[in-house]
């Protein structure tokens, strides 16, 4: 299938029965469509530059491609070949000044890499970055990039009027050392905020991570801000005393999530980048704990949000985070969380953990990972298998219907749907659609797992 008019995806394909070759197909409104290889350190002596004949680079790309709306460069999850990079050999452009290139006036340009791979970046990547977001800064509206070879300098030093949604995902970067809510205080119309960040394991002096640090003298540079995602938050935070009344979404995580740690290091096959990146770079993602969340979320000063998400190891303070979830967020209608299991424990408690959010009335979609014991390991698969039926683990599947029974029969009748995590040939979530129906004049309230799978 061809991408719709005014869009362009560069994407690995993982299949091994293509070949490493530079597809070509033609796209009336676009005036090519690119599928390129990726940049191979099983194979050095071959030099695979982004596009091939008869695009010579991404910004040739971008001059021949006038109408282009969205780019998107992107590895699908499961894959047999390294990575695909952007301009991972540097280019020459026909340009002899940057002023004198005419690029698409581009929306949206995604760039997505996996958080573990091998090389990091590129300086032609980096460079080429540079190049884009200081032609495209005045007409894009969503911009998501790795961060290691992120300009964020340069990022920081334009204007961007229309910008709207900003991902940011990597090792958090150490210079500029501006705080976030000056470095980026150039979007005014900014509506989501993506901050997946981690530390390097024994970095010599840590970054706190902190937006807004204590005591700085600022006014919130994005008042329509929608979304916020922020890995690792901090309790001395004052961002979050500072975040508009209209916030709709906000997700405080570890960043990798731990679900796909666990997968990555289980996973029966991973590309050589992976190992090799987990060799040279160990990040530090201690999972949060209910206390500091709870301090985090006192803190918050918008009764009206509508979803949330949290990750974290329990502790002692857990029924404070819950006691601390509903009472300043009454109205969620979506409700994700990632409860891990204190090391040597086992159980898992359904039923005081359902009770806890009964105050939640407006309760539509609750997704769970409840890190239930003897959860199955994911199992062998990657590109080769990933369109074959998947295996079943029944027993396990019966574990999770049970806690979906458990928690549609306590929560309030708002609900509609319960996703439960788990693991196949990649995350998944099982679903059940929550059924009540009167018997003998009494309502009865149950689970139906659907036949397919969401993807995490």
């Amino acid at each position: 299938m061809l991408p719709t008019p005014g869009h362009i995806a560069f994407e690995e394909t993982g299949d091994i029965r293509d070949p490493p070759f530079l597809a070509v197909a033609t796209c009336p409104d676009l005036g090519a469509c690119c599928f390129c290889p990726a940049y191979s350190q099983a194979n050095p002596s071959i030099v695979d530059p982004l596009v091939c004949d008869p695009l010579n680079t991404i910004d040739a790309t971008l001059s021949a491609l006038p109408r282009l709306t969205a780019l998107h460069l992107r590895v699908r999850y499961i894959d047999v070949h390294d990575r695909l990079y952007i301009c991972p050999e540097p280019f020459e452009s026909d340009c002899d000044d940057l002023d004198d290139c005419t690029v698409a006036p581009l929306v949206t340009f995604h760039y997505t890499l996996p958080h573990y791979r091998q090389p990091w970046s590129f300086t032609s990547e980096t460079a080429t970055l540079d190049l884009l977001v200081r032609k495209l800064h005045t007409s894009l509206e969503s911009l998501m990039l790795p961060v290691e070879p992120a300009p964020i300098q340069t990022i920081s030093s334009l204007h961007w009027p229309r910008l709207r949604k900003l991902t940011l995902r990597g090792e958090r970067w150490s210079d500029p050392a501006t705080p976030i809510v000056a470095l980026f205080s150039s979007m005014p119309s900014l509506q989501s905020l993506a901050l997946e960040l981690s530390e390097p394991k024994n970095a010599p002096v840590p970054s706190p991570g902190v937006i807004w640090p204590k005591g700085l003298s600022a006014t919130l540079p994005w008042p329509y801000l929608d979304t916020l995602r922020i890995s690792h938050p901090d309790p001395a935070d004052d961002i979050y005393a500072n975040l508009p009344q209209s916030l709709n979404a906000l997700s405080l995580r570890s960043w990798p999530h731990e679900c796909i740690e666990i997968f990555d290091k289980k996973r029966p096959y991973q590309p050589p980048s992976w190992y090799q990146g987990r060799k040279d770079r160990w990040w530090d993602c201690p999972l949060l704990i209910p206390g500091n969340l709870a301090q985090v979320l006192r803190k918050c000063d918008f009764s009206l949000l509508h979803s949330l998400e949290l990750e974290y190891r329990v502790d002692a303070h857990e029924s404070e985070l819950l006691r601390a979830l509903t009472a300043k967020f009454p109205h969620l209608t979506t409700l994700e969380i990632h409860r891990f299991r204190r090391h040597g424990e086992y159980h898992v408690p359904v039923t005081e953990f359902a009770e806890a959010l009964v105050p939640l009335t407006s309760l539509r979609l609750l997704k769970l990972h409840l890190n239930f014991d003897r959860m199955p390991d994911p199992k062998p698969g990657h590109m080769m298998t990933r369109n074959l039926p998947r295996s079943k683990s029944p027993a396990f599947d019966d574990t999770l219907a049970s806690a979906a029974e458990e928690l549609s029969r306590t929560l309030a009748p708002s609900l509609e749907e319960i996703w439960m995590f788990k693991y196949e040939y990649e995350p998944l979530w099982l679903v059940f659609v929550v059924t009540r129906a009167y018997l003998d004049g009494e309502l009865q309230t149950g689970v139906v797992a659907q036949k397919d799978c969401c993807h995490y």
